[in-house]
């Protein structure tokens, strides 16, 4: 092969950088021919840009940074690598924590970021929707009479409830209909209630006296011969 002729290896190369360009032509022509806006870092109002977000104590951050100690930060190398500080985090907090035992002030504290971002907000659902909650909130007031005649109308139509106290035989079945009772019912079924009662009483204590083993009658006592007399 001479120096002059193409290998199978340079006609690879060359077919791949073909097709990596002719890649790269088509994306970026799909991208500027996008119908879609991509988000921007800055906003233009009346002619200036203005950013998305502040830091509102950017100088002040930037002043605290630098008068950190170089144990504190990070070393970047001339190859552009970076290197881990040569204080960890926790000792740089134990080292804090001294200090306010000690009641002495941290010299080198870095104030939190203050953002603020200038993106219109749509709000909350319930600020978006109070002018319809409202209206929708008179419209349901102003029937509300209405609303309040038809239940009680409703109740109404509904058969009673017995009143509380009522004994659960103060309405029998007559006829297929139910009848309330009156007063001198209910006193003659209070006073079989009672009846039954006394009754269903006396049989019990009925039954417990006989079944006592040691019962006996004063007749049985009197007629049991003295044994001890006897001999």
């Amino acid at each position: 092969m001479g120096v002059g002729s193409v290998g199978p290896l340079d006609k690879a190369a060359a077919l791949l950088a073909s097709r990596i360009a002719a890649v790269g032509a088509e994306k970026a022509s799909r991208v500027a021919n996008a119908s879609y806006v991509p988000r921007q870092a800055a906003w233009k109002v009346n002619g200036r840009v203005i950013p998305r977000k502040v830091t509102v104590n950017r100088e002040e951050v930037e002043a605290a940074i630098a008068r950190l100690p170089p144990e504190f930060k990070r070393t970047k190398l001339p190859s552009g690598k970076w290197l881990r500080a040569k204080w960890s985090k926790l000792k740089i907090s134990r080292l804090r924590r001294k200090f306010e035992r000690l009641g002495k002030e941290w010299p080198w504290h870095v104030p939190k970021k203050i953002v603020h971002y200038n993106v219109p907000l749509k709000g909350t659902i319930q600020e978006r929707t109070r002018e319809a909650r409202l209206k929708l909130i008179e419209e349901n007031m102003r029937k509300m009479p209405q609303w309040i005649a038809e239940y009680r109308a409703e109740r109404a139509a509904l058969p009673k409830k017995w009143k509380e106290g009522t004994p659960a035989l103060a309405i029998r079945l007559r006829g297929g209909t139910l009848v309330e009772i009156d007063d001198a019912e209910k006193r003659k079924i209070k006073e079989q209630a009672a009846m039954l009662r006394t009754f269903v009483q006396s049989m019990r204590e009925k039954e417990t006296t006989a079944s006592a083993p040691d019962s006996k009658s004063p007749k049985e006592t009197e007629s049991a011969p003295d044994k001890t007399a006897a001999h």
